[in-house]
């Protein structure tokens, strides 16, 4: 049967192209329920984007929660081998803080999570994928990536306490070097391993012409030989234009590890898309195997609802 398009929002027509067009790539759409058990987000509070969850008490006593994230609900429910790649694609409401109001809000997010045998090709496709979500919704877009096993091995190796690491984290993802520099001064880190940890933060170069750079640094190379691959994979799409590498960039390294991402479109003045590997977070809710994944941010995209506005009043 066809359907008008014009009888869609925005929001929903995004929705439907975007499940399309994770379907087409083989990942098969999962179904998550709105509650969870409080606990799970309590004990997790610092992967979430806020830490503010709705919360209720069951009929049994049991203390529930309203939805705030995708990733853990789906990590904890989802049975898969290890030893296989499982595919899953969504589109759900969560609910919490609105970053526009500052209040509670239902939001609806679409992405993909891929769990079990992630390998280098595996997490290039998500990349890819990501880069292809944000087209659906403006050509003029860019897909900023960092590797955090870069930043990280380098600030382990340092075996400072980890009140110290962490703090190292917070000022790099605030971009405060400064701060930065003073903390490692006081921790009688030699100033040259400062400065490379410096310019790799403030790296300004041609996209292509990161991986000799990290090489010249003396970086790890099989962290290269993975940076390689993702710029080799983009420009052979035609869209290296739209890659942009920012080690500066941080989550949370107690959940996340390797290359982690962020998407943007002209026009919008906060990501629309965020994603990464999250290895860690796995072994925190005691599963097996590795992965990756990303969430578009469906009602961050105000500006674009609002041009393709077709509501009646």
């Amino acid at each position: 049967m066809y359907i008008d398009d014009s009888l869609m929002s925005y929001e929903e027509s995004l929705v439907f192209s975007l499940r399309a067009l994770y379907r087409s790539q083989g990942y098969k759409r999962y179904k998550m329920s709105k509650f969870e058990p409080y606990d799970l987000y309590a004990t997790n509070k610092e992967f979430l984007i806020s830490d503010n969850v709705i919360s209720f008490t069951d009929t049994n006593g049991k203390l529930m929660a309203l939805k705030p994230d995708v990733t853990l609900s789906l990590v904890r429910n989802c049975r898969f081998n290890p030893d296989e790649l499982v595919k899953i694609c969504y589109d759900e409401n969560v609910y919490r803080v609105s970053q526009s109001t500052g209040a509670f809000k239902e939001l609806m997010q679409s992405g993909v999570e891929c769990l079990g045998t992630v390998d280098q090709q595996c997490v290039i496709d998500v990349l890819l994928l990501a880069a292809s979500s944000l087209a659906c919704i403006s050509q003029d877009n860019k897909l900023i990536v960092t590797d955090l096993d870069l930043v990280s091995d380098m600030v382990e190796s340092w075996n400072l306490p980890l009140v110290d690491q962490q703090a190292i984290y917070a000022f790099i993802a605030r971009k405060n070097y400064h701060e930065l520099e003073r903390l490692c001064s006081s921790c009688d880190i030699p100033a040259e391993e400062v400065n490379v940890l410096l310019a790799l933060l403030n790296y300004e170069g041609l996209t292509a012409d990161l991986p000799a750079w990290l090489d010249a640094q003396g970086f790890d190379r099989k962290a290269i030989s993975t940076i390689k691959a993702i710029i080799d994979a983009f420009d052979a799409e035609g869209i290296l234009e739209t890659l942009r590498f920012d080690f500066s960039l941080m989550n949370d390294t107690s959940y996340y590890n390797g290359i982690v991402f962020m998407g943007y479109v002209l026009g919008v003045p906060t990501e629309v898309l965020s994603g990464g590997q999250y290895d860690k977070l796995m072994r925190k809710l005691g599963k097996s195997g590795n992965a990756v994944g990303f969430a578009v941010y469906v009602d961050a995209l105000g500006s674009f609802a609002k041009e393709a506005s077709n509501a009646d009043a």
